[in-house]
Order: structure tokens, then sequence, then C-alpha cells
């Protein structure tokens, strides 16, 4: 049987679709060997003591200074103005209160302990929380009992208020920040199982639900953006998609292992701190396939919106920078970095669409006009009403070159300055200056390239780079140790890397890798799954593969008219900046440059590292389409 041209792309896609969502789920862990599901599971079945209402950490601290949260330090009871200890009338009252709170609420665990101890034959995932809460109720009961002996007559010395307000903070599973004044619940912290409404419970309810969807919802999004791609770009698109669905897969695989076992047999972490990254990345993985699929079906509308943003280019820059400073304000540089790389790359397309072929052909006619100075002083000449040709060309490239070093120099030095985004500050810059190199010459490129490397000279002496700098050389006596962490790691995955679903987070001794695992460390976690020399072909491959396409995406440049040139221009520019921040992600990883805190493109987590390639693939599918269209 001949299985009709059109109808293979479709057959394997569905292959490919149901392939991963078939490994995912092999692969995936179970939401058996969930510590957060296990405890939450046992809690349902604990009746709880009936308990009055209890005094919390930040009540003490306002009843025991007589002030706001904001106008003293709660960790010692200081003034935050006056520098001195502050102690309201309601002191002693606050202080008995206290004390009665910090009893009720160890008769309330000690009734959890028993209760999980009763399961623990029977559900083996609850050993480690029941450690933990065991040795913390041990611990508390030592400390109250101090503090309850060291008050006299019923009134508690001053002394004692620090000692009363950490009590207090860890039971109720809490961390207070005192540069701001606010209490933060630690998600991971095992008396959130005690917690009434459970929030506990709605964190293992969801990453339960994630677990059993996720390999269904992968094979679904898999199978409609291989459709869509066949559709506008034949097997290009096809290929494209494909390509993000398996690295969406390794992703997704890596979060899920994460959520599940990041932590086990360590005494830090009785829960899991990163039991809700899947989940996050779920929301994330809709969001990157809605933009991937909103714009394909309207591929045949891109080219008007990008005719409009040529023409009224001013109001494009402007709205951009608005976006960023938006971006920058609400969600800070997790989404503000990405929102400056993509207009940086919109911004950079649209100049090099419209002005790339004028001063190619002034480098041809007129040499002199693109001299960087004379380039950048036009204005002045074109003020006195200069009749010198070379002033007059010059003049008119005057103004986009302004525009676009102004928008470079906001947005960048926003970054670097105001955001401390080091990492988004230094792959935009390098878009930047490959736009002025492309587009007017190595000459003012160079120029630009040196006033930025002074620049990184004189941020590199400030303390958070000087830090990386000092983590990167001597990973052991750094004063912050996640190179150590890291450097044990990938010694333990030795060159072939554990096996697949089973990363080993936590050593045997207890030690975890940082946190920052699922993004500032991916390339470090991928070693653990690949192995060291198969990470090391992974990075090669996927470099290549972002070159080839970048070459693609010059020759539609240099072959095509119109909005065509302009979206080219537009992705290529996404890619360079995407294979940009691999680069340097890969390289601080491995110790060979100081870290820039960046996430691995379409492998960490986070919308911070999907939202530029995702669209700078859309947006290659629909150049293809466009060529397609205007082909005899």
């Amino acid at each position: 049987m001949t299985i009709p041209r059109q109808t293979l792309p479709l057959l394997l896609g569905w292959i490919l679709a149901v392939g991963l969502g078939i490994a995912a789920h092999v692969w995936f862990p179970k939401a058996l060997n969930s510590r957060e599901i296990a405890l939450s599971t046992a809690v349902d079945s604990w009746v709880r003591p009936a308990t009055a209402a209890q005094l919390n950490a930040s009540t003490f601290c306002e009843m025991w200074t007589g002030q706001n949260l904001a106008d003293v330090d709660c960790r010692s009871g200081y003034d935050m103005n006056t520098l001195t200890p502050v102690m309201s009338a309601q002191a002693q009252t606050s202080w008995v209160q206290a004390l009665q709170s910090v009893d009720q609420r160890q008769s309330e665990l000690r009734s959890l302990l028993k209760h999980l101890d009763n399961l623990r034959l029977s559900q083996p995932m609850l050993a480690q929380p029941l450690f933990a809460l065991q040795l913390r109720l041990d611990q508390w009961t030592e400390r109250s009992a101090r503090m309850a002996n060291q008050t006299k007559d019923g009134f508690a010395e001053r002394s004692t208020y620090a000692d009363m307000f950490q009590l207090l903070l860890e039971q109720q599973g809490q961390s207070y920040d005192a540069a701001s004044g606010t209490f933060k619940k630690i998600n991971w912290h095992v008396v959130r199982a005690a917690d009434k409404p459970s929030g506990l419970k709605s964190r293992a309810d969801t990453l339960a639900t994630s677990l059993t969807w996720v390999p269904w919802a992968l094979t679904l999004c898999t199978a409609i953006l291989m459709g869509l791609g066949w559709w506008r770009a034949g097997w290009l698109g096809w290929g494209l998609m494909a390509g993000y669905a398996v690295l969406t897969w390794l992703g997704l695989l890596i979060a899920a292992d994460a959520s599940v076992h990041y932590g086990q047999g360590s005494s830090v972490f009785p829960l899991n701190p990163l039991g809700n990254q899947l989940n996050r990345q779920m929301l994330v993985g809709g969001i990157s396939v809605s933009i991937m699929a909103t714009g394909l079906l309207l591929a045949p509308r891109i080219g008007q919106a990008i005719s409009l943003a040529m023409r009224y280019w001013g109001a494009t820059m402007l709205s951009l920078m608005v976006l960023m400073g938006f971006a920058y304000a609400l969600q800070g540089p997790a989404l503000g970095s990405e929102a400056l790389k993509l207009g940086m790359a919109v911004m950079a397309g649209l100049l090099t669409a419209a002005f790339g072929r004028s001063v190619h052909a002034t480098a041809q006619v007129a040499p002199a006009a693109l001299k960087p100075w004379r380039l950048m002083t036009a204005w002045r000449r074109n003020a006195t009403g200069s009749q010198d040709p070379i002033d007059v060309i010059a003049t008119q490239l005057n103004r986009p070159l302004l525009q676009f070093t102004a928008f470079c120099a906001v947005g960048i030095g926003a970054a670097a300055l105001v955001f401390h985004d080091l990492g988004a500050a230094l792959v935009t810059t390098i878009v930047a200056v490959t736009t002025l190199y492309m587009v007017f010459g190595s000459r003012l490129a160079g120029a630009v390239l040196l006033a930025g490397v002074l620049m990184a000279g004189l941020m590199s002496q400030t303390e958070k780079v000087q830090g990386r700098i000092a983590l990167m050389m001597d990973p052991l006596s750094a004063s912050v140790s996640d190179f150590a962490r890291l450097l044990a790691f990938s010694n333990a995955a030795h060159e072939k890397g554990f096996n697949l679903g089973q990363i080993a987070w936590c050593s045997g001794g207890g030690v975890c890798i940082p946190l920052q695992a699922l993004s500032d460390y991916m390339p470090v976690v991928l070693t653990g799954v690949l192995g060291t020399q198969g990470t090391f072909v992974f990075f090669l491959l996927y470099l290549m593969t972002m070159m080839v396409l970048a070459t693609w995406l010059m020759r539609q440049f240099l072959t095509q008219q119109g909005s065509s040139r302009a979206l080219s221009m537009m992705a290529f520019f996404m890619l360079w900046g995407t294979a940009a921040q691999t680069v340097v992600t890969f390289l601080g990883n491995w110790r060979i440059i100081p870290l820039t805190g960046l996430g691995t493109p379409l492998l960490s987590i986070g919308l911070s590292s999907s939202l530029v390639p995702v669209i700078a693939l859309t947006l290659i599918v629909v150049v293809r389409y466009q060529t397609r269209r205007k082909a005899p």
C-alpha cells in the first residue's frame, strides 16, 4: 500500500506525538513517590484537636513593640529609625499569649506526628516528613521550656523577645524580611501539613493532576503544532514543530522529576520546594503553544502588521519601550528580560530591512558618509543647511541611527543599572552591536563595542559581579557554595549520566544541588541526564541548528521583498539572541565565564526561557509561508 504524499507528514506527526506521550508515561515519576501527595493523603484522615486562636509572629511583634511592622525590625525588636529597643505596655500580655500559643501549637503538631507515625508502615514516603517533624518538635519543646523558665513573676526580660519571635516564626513555617517588614510562608516547611485551609493539599492535588495529564496534553499539542507547521510551511514547519516538541518533552521530564524527587534524603527539605514547578511549566507550555498556534493561523495578516510597524517607526519604538517598562515593573527580570530581547530584535529587524540596502549602496558610492563621527553628528550640519552631498546622505541615515542607539541605551541601561538584569543586558548588547555592524559597518560597531567594554569593565568591579567571578574561579572556597554542589553532581553523573527519570538531585549525605537547578543551572542538570559527552554533543547540535536557520533567514532577507525581509531579520536577531544566551548559559555553567542568571532557551523553566525562541520559530514558519505563496 502506498501512502499519499500529503498524508505522510501528518501520519509521521501523529506517530511522533503518540511516541512522546508514551515515553512521558514511561519516564514521568509516579504520584505515589511524592512526599507532598503522601503527606496530604495522610492528613486527610487526621482528626485535628480543638485549639484556641493562636498568636502569630507578626502580631506578637506589633504587640511587643507597639509599632507598625514597617517601622520596626521584628527579629530584634529595634526601632528602625532610632536603632533602639522598644517595648510597649502590652509587651508582657503578648509574652503570656505567645507562651500559650507555643504550647497549643506543640500539642497540635504532636497529634499530627502520632497520626503520621501510625501510617508510616503503609506509606513509606511519610518517613522523611515524619523524621523532620519529630526533630523540630524536640527542638521547639526544649526552647519553649527554657523561655518559660526565664519568665520571672510572670514578666519576660527584654532579651528573650528575639528567641520567642524566632520560635513563633518557625512553628508557623514562615520567613521574615526585615528590609520590607513582610512575612512569607515557606511552602516546603513540614508544618504546612497542619495548615487550615490546607495549602499542602492544594499543591499535592495540582501535582497529581499534572503528572496524570501532562503526557496526554503533550501528545495533543504536538499533533496540533506539527499539523499547523506542515499546513503553513511544509517540511520546514513540520521539522521545526517536531524539534520544539522534543525539547519541550525533555524540559517537562526534568521538571516532573524535580517536582517529585527533589530533596529526597535531605534534612533541609522535608517537603519539596520545587513541587509546583511542573504545573508552572505546563502553564508556560500552554502559553507558548497558544502563541505559535495563533501566529500560524494568522500568518497571512502578520505581513500587514509588519508594514504598519515599518511605516510608523517612531510609534513602534515608543510602544516597545513602554512594553519593556511594564514587563520589568510588573513581573521583574523574569519577563522583563524577554520583553527587552524581543523589543531589541524587532527594532533591529526593522532597521536592517528599512535601511540595510541604502547603507550598502552608500558604502559603494559615498563611503565617507558612513564615518562614525560624521554619521553621528550629521544633524548639526543639517541644521546649518549644508549642501554637501555627503552631508545630505549622512543626514538621511542619522535619524534612524540615533533613534536605534537611544532605544538600545535606554533598554540596556535600565536592565543593567536599574533592574540589575546583567544577563539580559549582555544578550541584547550582542544583538545591538551585531545590528550596527551589519547595517552601518565595522567602524561604528567597533566604537559602540568599545564603549560597551568600558562600561562592562566598570560594572565588573561591583560586588555582584565580583562574587560571580570568585564563584567561577574557585567554587570550593567561594562565599556561595552553588558550584561545589554542582561539581559533585556532575562527578556523580559520570560520562553517561543518570537514567532518565532517576536524576540524583541530592547526594547520599543529603546535600542537594541549588534550587535554581531548573533555571540557571539547566546545563548541569542536562549532564545528569545525558552525561558529559552527550551534553556537549547536544550543545553543538543546538547551536548548529540555530546557525543553519539563521543562514536561511539571511538568504530570505537578501532575495525577498516587502514584509518578508523585515520578518526574516526579526527572526534572525531573535535566533541570534537565543544562540548568544545558549552560549553564555553553557559557558557559565562550565565555569569558563561568570554566571549571568540566564536560563537555557526552551529547556529551563519559566516564560523567560521560552518567549523569544517560540516567537522566532513562529516567524520562521511565517516567512516560509510567504515565500511559498510568492513562488512561481
